[in-house]
């Protein structure tokens, strides 16, 4: 004979009930690993985590692959690829991890190689046009200030055909087209002339001087204060001079090595070098100036 009813019954509750228990236990395994999931893809996501998930960043610029390290990426902390390269803005992925960014990606070298080596950065682009795209570029990214600090451009590869155009005074031995030639010694002027002493600069054509560099040594005839000038006319004694910056070198053990004055906005044909006096309280006779060279480019 068959089990009595109520054994069936109780039988089946129980299934039911281990049924419903194991349902139970599903639906919040379910639960959790949907809690984990949603944990490690906010975990992905945060910009907090980003280093640990990979120091290797992979771009889509424009169509152009680059692969720069986070490190990199991030020098300029408050630059937008900083905040792509950390997550804070948010860009498209491909399924390869590679963020978009749509600019060109042929100038974007230009700031990788840039960011990767920023102390040692150099960059010469005879192209004016393409340099500023790059310098648009930079701008985009937010590192324009910190790249165009570190610019080489320098006369013997930027402006061809400088020439001395016209000088006050020169000592025989030591003419003022030494200025241009590292591996000559320096420009003196006339013994006794200490004050009011130049050298006009000729590029051959209208150019664009953003910053100069002067070599001076440990005499105490080396150029102290003096001004950048700058005249539409060829006449190094026109009276239409203007001047554009003024500034003072270093002198002595105070400094020996190249010195950088930036803050120019030189555009023209010619400009004018102008020495107000030495640094020769104690004796020195001439105005001295060992290199020159010019940072810019062509207009």
């Amino acid at each position: 004979m068959g089990e009595p009813l109520g054994s069936i019954k109780t039988q089946f509750g129980e299934l039911v009930s281990g049924m419903e228990h194991v349902v139970q236990t599903l639906e919040k395994k379910k639960s959790l690993l949907i809690e984990e999931i949603e944990r490690l893809k906010r975990e992905k996501e945060s910009p907090e985590s980003f280093n640990f998930i990979s120091d290797r960043v992979k771009l889509d610029v424009g169509g152009c692959h680059y692969s720069v390290s986070l490190r990199s990426l991030t020098f300029v902390p408050d630059s937008l690829i900083a905040k792509i390269a950390r997550g804070e803005v948010k860009t498209e992925q491909s399924k390869e991890g590679r963020f978009f960014i749509d600019r060109d990606g042929r100038h974007f070298r230009h700031i990788a190689n840039f960011l990767r080596d920023p102390q040692n950065f150099k960059v010469r682009i005879k192209d004016k046009n393409i340099l500023e795209q790059v310098k648009k570029e930079a701008i985009f990214f937010g590192i324009n200030e910190q790249m165009f600090s570190s610019f080489s451009v320098e006369s013997q590869d930027w402006l061809k055909g400088i020439r001395i155009h016209s000088f006050s005074t020169e000592h025989g031995s030591y003419p003022a087209s030494n200025v241009l030639d590292t591996g000559l010694s320096y420009w003196l002027s006339e013994t006794g002339m200490t004050t009011n002493q130049w050298i006009v600069f000729d590029f051959g054509k209208k150019v664009y001087i953003s910053k100069i560099l002067i070599k001076v040594d440990s005499y105490e005839c080396t150029v102290k204060d003096f001004t950048i000038d700058t005249c539409d006319e060829n006449d190094p004694y026109s009276d239409m001079w203007r001047t554009l910056s003024e500034y003072q070198a270093k002198s002595g053990l105070t400094c020996t090595t190249d010195q950088i004055f930036t803050g120019l906005e030189f555009k023209g044909q010619y400009l004018r070098l102008y020495a107000k006096n030495n640094w020769g309280p104690g004796g020195g006779s001439y105005i001295l100036i060992t290199n020159v060279k010019f940072f810019g480019t062509d207009l």
